[in-house]
């Protein structure tokens, strides 16, 4: 059998909207590679489509997909295509990855890739996962406040834990444990199996649910001192309303991303309104991350 490779090249913010599109359509999955270590801020979209009588459909279907998106904003939804042999496609996708350095301390490998000799933290993903994969700026930039906000022996929580490299980021970082919460039982597998592969299994509690199974923790067990949670502002917004600031211990820190620039005004309101205050915003594209104190 032959593969059809779809490949788009696009900017971060717009890569894991564009990945989604292409689950509907690819059976094997969608992988997000970095153009270049040095230049995070443009990624390449990759999937892969079985040869098919209906592939003429299926490729009209997800370029009209892609075209709605282009609406939002603006990029070319064309894909290039190539055919590949059954015996290829599945490496091929590999070969466009290599480490990304994020921040100042941490350096995303591939999984497959030998360990790299480096002074940075290694956290260890498989980056054909469409949700978590580090290219995105909001994950970017959460891992960079984590950089900053994770001191030794911390209880953190990880609200939408997706691929768990937030998790995984903390430990690496120097929190002793981390509760990872996310609504998807495929996100929660996928936190297990990333923790085991970076050997943090035994500090990192993954389980479904979010901040109403973390409320119901903090009511009989100390509350983390930091909370990060990299999801969508109106749902931050729902959490901050919701009791979020009463699941930190005191002092403590949460950080809040998935924020667009425009966005950013009403998490702030909401924050405030919740007695936390501001102590650092951090911007990349139109994204922006938000660290609090209670």
């Amino acid at each position: 059998m032959k593969w059809l490779e779809v490949s788009l090249t696009l900017s971060g913010e717009l890569a894991e909207p564009a990945a989604d599109i292409l689950t509907k359509y690819a059976p094997g999955g969608v992988a997000l590679a970095p153009i270049h270590p040095d230049a995070p801020s443009l990624v390449k979209v990759l999937a892969y489509l079985p040869e098919a009588e209906e592939l003429p459909n299926i490729q009209r279907a997800l370029e009209h997909d892609l075209w709605f998106l282009s609406r939002i904003k603006a990029f070319s939804p064309t894909p290039s295509y190539r055919w590949l042999e059954e015996e290829d496609w599945a490496e091929t996708w590999k070969a466009h990855y290599g480490p990304l350095a994020v921040g100042q301390r941490i350096l995303i490998q591939p999984a497959w890739l030998d360990p790299v000799t480096t002074e940075r933290i290694v956290i260890r993903l498989d980056p054909g996962m469409a949700f978590g994969s580090g290219t995105h700026p909001s994950t970017q930039l959460s891992l960079i406040a984590l950089e900053e906000a994770v001191q030794p022996g911390d209880l953190v929580a990880d609200l939408g834990s997706g691929s768990g490299i937030l998790s995984i980021a903390a430990v690496q970082l120097g929190a002793g444990r981390v509760l990872a919460y996310d609504i998807d039982t495929l996100a929660v597998e996928i936190t297990q199996a990333n923790a085991q592969a970076n050997h943090v299994d035994q500090r990192i509690t993954a389980q479904h649910g979010s901040l109403d199974e973390l409320l119901g923790y903090v009511d009989d067990h100390p509350a983390p001192r930091l909370i990060v949670a990299n999801i969508l502002a109106p749902v931050l917004s729902e959490m901050l309303s919701a009791g979020l600031s009463k699941a930190i211990s005191k002092p403590g820190a949460v950080i809040l991303a998935g924020i667009l620039e425009t966005q950013a005004q009403e998490i702030f309101d909401s924050a405030t309104a919740a007695g936390l205050s501001l102590e650092q915003t951090y911007h990349q594209d139109d994204w922006v991350a938000l660290r609090y104190s209670n």
